[in-house]
């Protein structure tokens, strides 16, 4: 029966009929020059004039008929023929422009090059566009002229001629695109006259290219059509979206999930009133990710049902360097395997302001109801309610509206460790609650440096919940997540009589795991993630620290263990070798046809785009990357896990710890209260006694500790006559039967 429902869910979840014969370990596996299909949707933009088009050349030794770049019928019958691919005109003495270069002018002996490319376009295409663009990979300069007008052009004059030179140096790296659809009007149906004036910077320069394409585009609102959802957003004021503040808008959506042609023009299914921001990019790639609210009329969050998926808290993530669009969506399936149903999302198109933007993956933020815990209210500043339910993040942006842990990252590891509020956000936390969160997760760190941490001891088991912390383990390292440990993650504390330990759960971006990496050793199929992490010196000196305790997991035999049987469970359950045909072969037929309109918006299939690892010439080599990458890694895995059954390494016992401990209060210094932190192996009567510099008692008091463990007391600052302190350096000793312990407070009101 087992058996038959897992089948199911995996029908269910991938319908895919194509299976793929691999068997075998990575070594011994032998793969085909291409695992997939070359399918794709018809894509909207039509090359009017390829690279390899027809083109006539001619270098001027005197002036020029103006006609030769406004009519049809101007004899170029002895200019020079440039034919087939490449395509590009020009020279180079060094061999850089050489795989360019169809047409070799390196007699050229003026700085001017005349290019006419007759073409032919119908009516009916003629009709059909509203988007025209020049792309042009050229050396140094050039003005560009459609049937005679005017319009491009790069480092010219305004009214060049025939011995007009380029105003400064430019290197033909890259295709550059010239947006010309203001032009349009200009075409005609049947022939029609592309001309280039390209110029060389003088007559010395040792290289010289011109290599156009005009390309244009048929009407989105006509003639896009695709089975994804397509998302339709209209900001109140027309302009674009910020990452500084939230934009008012309407937010739109045309089909569900089924399997119908959907085009921008069809009725709207609902629309909703959100407010939208952009996503800060710390690669500064030109795709942005949004997070966006649903609201209701008053303004406050109103929960939606949006392709199935239920919030009021939503992410519009942008897939920009996965060029398989998938690895998100991949680590948010695994994610599902392991019973973390909040990873759903959904494939779509996205428009804003009318301007398509490409495919993207729609899902649920990150929200107390959506990970399950409780709500938390301004007016929870006591009790049970006081003790959850919050969620931190650990994540890039560090500094901003978070608290430093009290704890340092491993020794000699540049910067700190801060954890960001991220529910509830800090301008709605009363005081009560952001020190509530502040000394519990100081409590947990600290029960982790007091013990060698087995995951099992009494003192941690009560604080941290362990199979969240072995699946964020495996999801990172299936993935080899460079990233993981140390940002992408949140750490959820619920209320104390529901849950009271700590949860940690991986925040997507998984966009450059999954082999998608050339840093940290991203690429590699073998070795640990995380422990290549510690002991990487980059990483060291890198702004993104992982907190010492992932160190003291990874030696603890309990944890190791823990995440053998978790991996042994998942491999049989969901990831076995025919299981991952069948959910890759499921995601490649559902993005291989839309992704054709996606990369015609942003063409970048076959460029490196950081920190790439691997850059297939074409989407069906990316994805098929992805595939056999993910395969190896698993058997690698198979393999390494091994030890973990019986987790005994050599240091995996850690430090014993003193017997007797006073760690260093928190915060420290302090303006209101603090907590004073003690460890004790042994049952025993504490005496805490405080003393200012002269030596002078201010405050004492008994703790009765009925077992080994972890103990509190809070100074709120008040002498024994309940006056308040003065500022200053103060002393506390904690003391036990003959043994005492000393730490140093500085209070600053």
């Amino acid at each position: 029966m087992y058996n038959v429902l897992k089948n199911l869910l995996v029908i269910v979840l991938f319908v895919s009929i194509q299976f793929l014969p691999f068997y075998g370990s990575a070594a011994d596996r032998i793969y085909p020059a291409s695992l997939h299909e070359e399918i794709s949707d018809e894509g909207l933009l039509v090359n009017l004039v390829e690279t390899g088009h027809s083109k006539k050349a001619f270098i001027p030794n005197d002036s020029v008929d103006i006609n030769w770049y406004s009519r049809l019928d101007f004899n170029d019958s002895e200019w020079l023929v440039c034919e087939n691919e490449p395509g590009g005109i020009g020279f180079d003495r060094d061999g850089d422009y050489a795989s360019y270069i169809s047409l070799d002018i390196s007699g050229m002996r003026n700085t001017t090059c005349y290019i006419r490319i007759p073409f032919t376009i119908s009516g009916d295409l003629l009709e059909a566009l509203d988007y025209l663009v020049l792309r042009l990979r050229f050396d140094d300069g050039f003005v560009a002229y459609l049937n005679g007008r005017r319009v491009a052009a790069f480092n010219a004059t305004s009214q060049p001629n025939w011995r007009s030179n380029a105003v400064q140096p430019h290197e033909a790296s890259i295709f550059e695109s010239y947006i010309i659809s203001q032009h349009l009007d200009v075409l005609v149906p049947g022939e029609n006259l592309l001309a280039i004036h390209g110029m060389n910077v003088d007559r010395s320069s040792p290289d010289f290219l011109i290599l156009p394409q005009l390309i244009g585009r048929k009407s989105y609102k006509e003639y896009f059509e695709s089975r994804l959802p397509i998302f339709d957003i209209r900001t109140d004021n027309g302009n674009g979206i910020g990452s500084a503040t939230e934009s008012s808008a309407l937010f739109s959506t045309i089909g569900q999930n089924d399997d119908e042609l959907k085009k921008i023009s069809d009725p709207y299914e609902q629309t909703l009133s959100v407010r939208i921001v952009k996503e800060n990019n710390s690669f500064e790639y030109p795709k942005s990710s949004y997070d966006f609210v649903t609201i209701a009329g008053d303004g406050s969050l109103q929960d939606q049902e949006i392709l199935g998926l239920e919030s009021n808290r939503w992410i519009l993530h942008a897939p920009y360097s996965d060029k398989t669009l998938i690895r998100d969506a991949l680590a948010g399936i695994l994610a599902r395997f392991m019973g973390k149903e909040f990873y759903q999302s959904r494939f779509c198109h996205l428009f804003v302001n009318e301007e398509y933007l490409g495919i993207y993956l729609f899902r649920k933020n990150i929200t107390s109801a959506g990970m399950g815990i409780s709500p938390l209210t301004p007016g929870d500043v006591s009790g049970d309610v006081l003790t959850g339910g919050y969620i931190l993040e650990l994540d890039r942006w560090r500094r901003d509206n978070g608290f430093v842990s009290d704890f340092a990252p491993l020794p000699n590891r540049y910067g700190e460790i801060v954890f960001r509020y991220f529910s509830p956000q800090l301008f709605v936390m009363p005081v009560e609650q952001q020190d509530y969160i502040k000394t519990y997760m100081h409590d947990f760190e600290t029960a982790v440096s007091l013990t060698a941490f087995p995951a099992s001891t009494e003192q941690t088991a009560s604080l941290f919940n362990l199979s969240s912390f072995v699946d964020y383990f495996l999801l990172n390292e299936m993935s080899r997540n460079v990233y993981g440990y140390r940002a992408n993650s949140c750490f959820i504390k619920d209320r104390d009589s529901i849950d009271p330990q700590l949860h940690i759960e991986t925040l997507w971006d998984f966009h450059h795991a999954f082999g998608n990496n050339d840093q940290f050793g991203g690429s590699s199929v073998t070795g640990w993630t995380l422990p290549s992490l510690l002991s990487n010196d980059q990483v060291a000196q890198d702004s993104l620290q992982i907190p010492f305790w992932w160190k003291k997991l990874y030696d603890d035999p309990t944890f190791l263990k823990s995440v053998y049987e978790r991996y042994q469970q998942l491999r049989l359950d969901y990831l076995d070798e025919t299981d991952v045909n069948i959910l890759f072969d499921s995601l490649y037929f559902e993005i291989v046809g839309p992704q054709v309109l996606n990369y015609e918006r942003w063409p970048i299939i076959g460029q490196k785009i950081a920190p790439n690892s691997n850059v297939g010439i074409t989407f069906v080599e990316d994805f098929d990357y992805l595939l056999v990458w993910f395969l190896d890694r698993l058997d690698w895995m198979d393999k390494a896990i091994e030890p973990f059954q019986t987790a005994i390494r050599a240091g995996s016992r850690g430090e014993v710890p003193d017997n007797f401990v006073v760690l260093q209060n928190f915060p420290n210094p302090f303006n209101a209260r603090t907590v004073i932190t003690v460890y004790v192996d042994k049952p025993a009567v504490l005496l805490i006694s405080i003393y200012n510099v002269a030596g002078q008692l201010v405050k004492q008091t008994n703790i009765s500790c009925t077992a080994g463990g972890i103990y509190r007391y809070v100074w709120d600052g008040l002498d024994q006559n309940q006056q308040t302190v003065a500022d200053g350096v103060y002393y506390c000793r904690a003391s036990r039967s003959g043994e005492s312990r000393t730490i140093k407070m500085l209070v600053l009101k």
